[in-house]
């Protein structure tokens, strides 16, 4: 034996691979800040990345950890073969389990069988006796009853439970009677960016990024208002870009999900779609790095978006931005950081041309949302703190002499 101490974290739901840049951007973050801390405690840090069968197996290029991949059957093949599920080996070997559940994976609202998907793991790495984890995320909404009982059971057997936001907290503390939760801020917040240079513009014209959600643009999963929404979110678009350039501004048309061109989720193809009516507007690349969407994000004058990791990149980078909430996650975050500054399109105040003149009354005073920014900065950069110390603690028990 060396008198050196190892750990070997099972990743569950980190993708380091995926349509969604927000789920890579947790994924990168949620790594770098458990190598941080591992350098820090001296512990010999290794990676079980844990896919099921269909999920792409990405090289994580932004750690120098050494790790491994192991796949597992999907829910829908452990149903059909639960003696397999039952006998699966991915967990030999880990100390601790930490399970990202894409940052709002844990709920119904995205259907039942979603909800079993993020669940069904967690419940054999807690039979099999391995320490589980959930890092920070959105906890719910369940609508069902079974949902509300598979929340119940996943969390009260986790050694640590964290939250991103207040709704979460409040949630999950009335499911796991343990105590075990923990409130802290979305991992996406450390995501480190370099600001891409950027051509001014004359007089007072600014550079206005606006993040085209692909999935609002074409009506949700059923194409028919999916979610609710109190407005026309494609009416929407058009006519705050018809303002912005009105101004004299020009507008970045950016993507967060690059998905396969034309299908539900994929924005670029939706702001290709948009650009066809505005010629002036400037379509941002399909980029497939977070961190370059984030330099980029960052480089811009104003932002405003419904994709809530490209919100985070601007807001976490001193852009001023107006989010566009059609969840509770994104509600609960900027309720949590006192930011009061979006638009919560699912809210029957709002009509079309209500929620465009009051993005263009922050546009007009975009310099008390920077104040703003500035003055929430120490908020989520004492929670990342916060989760930092919690993982010291939770990676330290944890580890092994070897």
């Amino acid at each position: 034996m060396s008198g050196q101490k190892r750990l070997v974290v099972g990743l569950l739901s980190h993708y380091l691979e995926d349509a969604n840049l927000g789920c890579v951007a947790l994924s990168v973050s949620n790594m770098a800040l458990m190598d941080e801390v591992a350098k820090q405690q001296g512990i010999d840090l290794e990676y079980r990345i844990l896919l099921n069968e269909k999920a792409p197996a990405a090289a994580p290029t932004h750690s120098a950890t050494p790790y491994e991949y192991r796949r597992f059957d999907s829910s829908k093949q452990t149903l059909r073969h639960p003696l397999r599920y039952w006998r699966s080996s991915v967990f030999d070997g880990c100390d601790l389990v930490v399970n990202i559940n894409a940052g709002d994976g844990f709920t119904d609202l995205y259907s039942f069988n979603r909800m079993i998907s993020e669940s069904y793991m967690m419940l054999l790495a807690q039979r099999k006796k391995v320490a589980t984890v959930m890092a920070p995320q959105t906890i719910g909404p369940f609508e069902k009853p079974a949902s509300r009982a598979i929340a119940r059971r996943v969390m009260s057997r986790c050694v640590t439970v964290f939250s991103r936001d207040r709704l979460s907290t409040q949630l999950a503390e009335s499911l796991s009677a343990r105590g075990n939760v923990v409130e802290v801020i979305d991992v996406a917040f450390a995501l480190p960016f370099e600001k891409t240079p950027i051509e001014p513009l004359p007089g007072q014209a600014l550079h206005v990024g606006i993040n085209v959600s692909g999935l609002l643009y074409r009506g949700g999963y059923n194409g028919d208002n999916y979610f609710n929404l109190a407005i026309d979110y494609k009416a929407f678009i058009h006519a705050l870009i018809t303002e912005v350039q009105a101004q004299g501004h020009r507008v970045h048309l950016i993507s967060h999900v690059i998905a396969e061109p034309g299908s539900v989720e994929d924005d670029y193809s939706a702001c290709e779609e948009v650009a066809k009516h505005f010629p002036e507007v400037v379509v941002a690349p399909r980029f497939e790095d977070p961190i370059a969407v984030k330099n980029y994000i960052a480089s811009l004058d104003f932002f405003s978006g419904a994709r809530m990791h490209a919100t985070i990149a601007a807001f976490s980078s001193g852009t001023p931005v107006v989010p566009i909430g059609y969840s509770k996650k994104l509600n609960g975050l900027y309720d949590t950081l006192d930011y009061p500054y979006y638009l919560d399109i699912r809210d029957s105040q709002w009509t079309v041309d209500g929620a465009v003149k009051q993005f263009l009354t922050w546009l007009d005073g975009r310099s008390e949302l920077s104040s703003r920014l500035a003055e929430r900065r120490p908020v989520f950069a004492d929670r990342l703190e916060i989760y930092k110390n919690n993982l010291r603690s939770l990676m330290t028990a944890a580890a092994r002499i070897h």
